[in-house]
């Protein structure tokens, strides 16, 4: 699947090398019917990457996703298989959803919301901001998140129940993008998210982008539902 991938420019192809790698570690920790989340998550998330009448800046919107994408936003889920040993098999599996939700809601969330949510707010300070600056919230982007908090659930209704946490990611993630990413502003005071020349550094870390915020948010969900999952 990993070369359909790079023809439709889903993925690039260091992409599609990552996407194998995780792909057969899946198969080979869990078994192939723990490959669909994973699949559904990557086809709807550049699906809707592609939309037209994406307002921002993110440079990696619409693009094909490339091998830090891909381990920002499922290595997390892999590394809960990877601790099946310790933790146990139906807790790890739990994870490993719950992981996939986080990213898949995040991403309905930011392309939705950005294509039809109308001004964002800073989800910290509520104030206006410009879209594709990330720690914005709208409210279609929020309920976006509810059926892509879902998608990767669906063929596991016994799960339906995790979707909550991964609308908890997803506002976790806004509130690290508002609090600890990286952000640049011009000498008008307009903010962005990417760094260029003439920029001054406005809030945040340089070093925190947009995929280690998802990395870190991640974590953070997967941190707070174990002690209710084990």
């Amino acid at each position: 699947m990993a070369i359909p991938c790079v023809r439709l420019r889903l993925l690039t192809a260091s992409g599609a090398v990552a996407a194998w790698l995780m792909a057969a570690g899946i198969v080979w920790l869990a078994g192939p019917v723990w490959l669909w989340p994973p699949v559904l998550f990557l086809l709807s998330g550049s699906l809707l990457g592609k939309l037209p009448g994406r307002g921002g800046q993110d440079r990696k919107s619409g693009k094909p996703r490339d091998h830090v994408q891909v381990w920002s936003n499922g290595g997390l889920a892999l590394a809960c298989l990877l601790g099946m040993d310790l933790i146990g098999r139906e807790t790890a599996l739990q994870l490993f959803l719950v992981s996939l939700s986080i990213a898949s809601a995040d991403t309905w969330s930011s392309e939705l919301g950005a294509r039809f949510g109308g001004a964002p707010y800073d989800i910290l300070r509520w104030k206006p901001m410009r879209r594709g600056v990330s720690g914005g919230v709208s409210f279609l982007g929020t309920l976006a998140a509810f059926p892509g908090a879902l998608l990767p659930l669906v063929l596991f209704p016994e799960a339906y129940p995790l979707a909550a946490a991964g609308f908890l990611g997803m506002l976790i993630d806004s509130l690290l993008g508002s609090s600890l990413q990286a952000r640049f502003c011009d000498a008008e005071g307009n903010l962005y998210e990417n760094e260029a020349p003439g920029l001054l550094l406005a809030g945040g870390f340089r070093w925190m982008d947009n995929d280690r915020v998802n990395i870190l948010s991640n974590l953070i969900t997967l941190l707070i539902v174990l002690p209710w999952l084990g």
